[in-house]
């Protein structure tokens, strides 16, 4: 009876420590986890971050290209006014001088 206690005490002794090193490992892949966690949801703010300001970069860059490219069709309105302004100047120019020399 006394050699069936002491192996059941034996077998006890080795469930307790067996218990202790796999509370051990749990609270480490517990701890892990919460670190990985941590890590995941840092650089996800990081990224969405990242994501707003570029949008931000993106609506400035689109609106500069919006303004600038409203300022050169204007200037090439203004541009084509002049040429047309210039075209029929030297139109009537030309049909002055034809008639003149016409005349001579």
């Amino acid at each position: 009876l006394e050699d069936r206690l002491a192996r059941y005490q034996r077998r006890w002794d080795e469930l307790a420590v067996q218990e202790k090193l796999f509370r051990q490992e749990f609270e480490q892949l517990a701890n892990n986890k919460k670190e990985i966690v941590a890590f995941l949801k840092r650089t996800l703010n990081q990224r969405v971050d990242e994501i707003t300001d570029l949008n931000e970069q993106l609506q400035s860059l689109q609106l500069a290209k919006e303004m600038e490219k409203d300022a050169f069709e204007a200037q090439l309105a203004q541009v084509r006014h002049e040429f047309q302004e210039t075209k029929d100047q030297l139109t009537t120019e030309n049909i002055i001088l034809g008639g003149k020399l016409a005349a001579l």
